[in-house]
């Protein structure tokens, strides 16, 4: 079985494989991750099948937390794979 590929999600909303960001696009986004976790981000889900099931959950992330839930970890592991940091 095939392990899936992470794919990263630009900022007009397309889905490109993490191998092909650009250097500079892959340094930016791990500022930019890093950046928010120092800040926090909030974590909103919901979900249900009728009025009767729905239901909302918001949290504030900040730090390890925030970036696991980020997937810092990917980003950084494909950035010494190219020898940026």
């Amino acid at each position: 079985m095939k392990a899936v590929e992470f794919l990263h999600k630009t900022r007009d909303g397309r889905k490109i494989p993490l191998r092909e960001m650009g250097d500079i696009h892959l340094l930016n986004t791990l500022s930019l991750i890093s950046n928010k976790a120092k800040a926090a981000i909030t974590v909103r889900r919901g979900g249900g099948g009728s009025p009767e099931d729905f239901w909302y959950d918001e949290e504030r992330l900040t730090g390890k937390d925030a970036l696991e839930y980020l997937s810092y970890d990917r980003y950084l592991a494909e950035a010494k794979r190219r020898n940026l940091l």
